[in-house]
């Protein structure tokens, strides 16, 4: 509701290359409709060379405090990438709960 704020637990960031020979990296922010980045997670992907999966990385964070009457949203910038931007998917998870200040 209008008077609670939000508690973010946890955030998980997975980033996913569709080819195991492609590395890219990058910012996650966590901003709020006030324009405030709450969190900045940096996350990675590297090679796995001839292995047979697709490489993963995770990044998290937890615990901060979103205020009340604030949405918020997860924006992606890149850092750097080798091939398509088209082969890197970036998959989150964003856990919390509501409380009265």
């Amino acid at each position: 509701t209008e008077d609670q704020q939000l508690i973010i637990t946890d955030v998980l960031i997975g980033f996913i290359q569709q080819h195991n020979h492609c590395r890219g990296s990058g910012d996650a922010r966590i901003v709020g409709s006030d324009g405030v980045t709450y969190a900045n997670i940096p996350v990675y992907s590297t090679t796995l060379g001839n292995a047979s999966s697709q490489a993963t990385q995770i990044s998290a964070r937890s615990g901060f405090v979103i205020p009340p009457n604030t949405s918020v949203q997860v924006k992606w910038y890149w850092g750097w990438n080798e091939c398509s931007r088209s082969d890197f998917q970036l998959a989150y998870n964003l856990t919390g709960y509501l409380s009265t200040p």
